[in-house]
């Protein structure tokens, strides 16, 4: 029982970078969903998938650590303190 055929190869080629870069943009996008979520919930009211999904952004921020006086400095940045919602 020699190794013989299945011997593993290297292969010719093959990405040498496998490991993903980090996000460091998770921050923003996440605020960012926040702002769109906002805008849709002045245009349609309160609808349950609205709710639902505002509190999955709510959770996301808990989870990134981002605090509402840190929120609603990016939203005073952008001009946008009117969507601001205390969580």
């Amino acid at each position: 029982m020699g190794n013989g055929i299945r011997v593993k190869k290297k292969r010719l080629f093959y990405n040498l970078n496998r490991k993903k870069p980090k996000s460091y943009k998770k921050y923003k996008k996440a605020m960012e969903w926040y702002i769109t979520v906002m805008k849709k919930k002045d245009k349609m009211w309160y609808e349950k998938w609205v709710e639902k999904t505002l509190q999955k952004v709510i959770a996301r921020f808990k989870k990134y650590g981002i605090t509402p006086a840190m929120l609603k400095e990016y939203l005073e940045k952008k001009g946008l303190g009117a969507l601001y919602m205390e969580f």
